[in-house]
């Protein structure tokens, strides 16, 4: 694994551990947010101890964006934090939704 992939997973890891820091502070259970994702409360478990993601993937979008001359970020906001104005996405963004 290279160091372009490794750094991605990391991204990966630490967005995780947000996530769950998140829940945790705001007093949500896993069940709630099962619930919201259509999956079992065991399922969000295993997805908040990093062995629910597909590393594959994550390798193979850190390559994409490699390819194109960018760097692949994981970054969790708050939906009512406005972007930066220089901020060069290419696409839209997305939330999940079940």
């Amino acid at each position: 694994m290279g160091v372009d992939e490794c750094s991605a997973l990391d991204d990966v890891a630490g967005l995780v551990a947000q996530l769950r820091e998140v829940r945790i502070s705001n007093r949500v259970t896993l069940a709630t947010i099962g619930e919201a994702l259509g999956m079992a409360e065991s399922g969000v478990s295993r997805l908040e101890s990093n062995y629910y993601y597909s590393t594959a993937l994550i390798t193979h979008l850190s390559a994409y964006a490699t390819a194109l001359g960018y760097t692949l970020r994981l970054v969790l906001v708050r939906d009512d934090t406005p972007e930066p104005a220089d901020d060069r996405r290419i696409g839209a963004t997305s939330s999940i939704t079940s």
